[in-house]
Formats: C-alpha cells, structure tokens, sequence
C-alpha cells in the first residue's frame, strides 16, 4: 500500500494569488482580503484622525490666531462657546470645513480606494478641493509639515490591532484558497 502526494492543489492556489494580486481579479479571496486590509486600515486612520484633531494625540495644539480665524467660532468669540455653563473649543486640529476629514470616508469627496497590482491604495485623491490644491496635497501639507504648518501625521504603520486583524483576514484567504484548490 503507498499514498501519493500531489502540487495540483498548489498549482491552484498559485494561479488564484496571482489572479487575485492583479487588479481585475474580483471573486478572488486575495483580493477580497487586500480590500478588507484596506477598510481596516481606513478605519484606524479616522480613528486616529478623531483623536488627534479632538487633541488626545500627538498633533501639535492650533496657534491661538489659527482659532480665532476659524469660520466654526469665529474671531468674534475666539473660537470659544458655552455648553452647560462650561467654557468649550469648538476648533478641532486640521478640522475647518470638515473636507479633508470627510475625505477618510469612502465614497466621499477627496477619498481614495482604490484596487492597484499587488494591493490597494487607500488615502486621498488628487481632486480638487474648494480651496483650489487637490485632497492629496492638502493632506501631504499637513502629514510633513510646510512652512509655518507643523507636522501632524495622517497616515501611520497598522496599529497592532488593525494588524492582527490583517493577519487574520490572510489565514481566512489562505483557507479558502485551500478550500477551493483541495483534490
């Protein structure tokens, strides 16, 4: 009596990664875990976005004159309103008009998902925003640091969360590659 061992399977499995790593390759599990990775990774940059511009990160604090130029406020009130009898800032850092913010959304105006070779691109589109410069660089400004503008970073490494839940989506991908290439 003998077993026989074959690559069928892993022949497979190969033509389904290379399939799903090309950019037309829907129904792939690789390309349906490249899109999860992306909408993961999206939802850590708003998170992080809230928190630094709500001041819990580590984005420098608004000039004083930055705040009482803002439209939400105005000069008028230094940027400053009442809620419950409680002095309140009503300006949010890189939060103005709510446009680049907005444009972490998918769907949105300025975002950008988008399938690519071998991945996905998550971040900002090189639209136009009202203010004349494209989502992108607006962004880009702001994620380096130009000129008078400090540096708050936009986009970071995967937080360890976001990454185990990555590694999770490719054991789920590989399992169903194996699923579908079983012999």
């Amino acid at each position: 009596m003998a077993t026989f061992f074959h690559v069928n399977g892993l022949k497979g499995m190969k033509r389904q990664l290379a399939a799903g790593l090309r950019t037309g390759g829907s129904g792939s599990p690789v390309r349906a875990m490249l899109r999860q990775w992306g909408t993961r990774y999206a939802r850590q940059v708003r998170s992080d976005f809230d928190r630094n511009s709500k001041g819990g990160g580590d984005w420098q604090r608004l000039r004083p004159s930055t705040v009482r130029g803002r439209r939400k406020g105005g000069a008028r009130r230094g940027g400053v309103t009442r809620v419950r009898g409680k002095r309140q800032r009503r300006s949010a850092i890189l939060v103005d008009t709510g446009l680049l913010k907005a444009g972490l959304r998918r769907g949105q105006p300025g975002n950008l998902f988008r399938d690519v070779p071998r991945g996905i691109r998550v971040g900002f589109t090189e639209n136009r925003h009202p203010g004349g410069k494209s989502y992108a660089q607006i962004a880009d400004y702001h994620h380096r640091g130009a000129g008078r503008l400090p540096r708050r970073r936009i986009f970071r490494k995967p937080d360890s969360t976001t990454a185990q839940g990555m590694k999770r989506d490719a054991r789920g991908a590989l399992r169903r590659m194996m699923r579908e290439n079983a012999s």
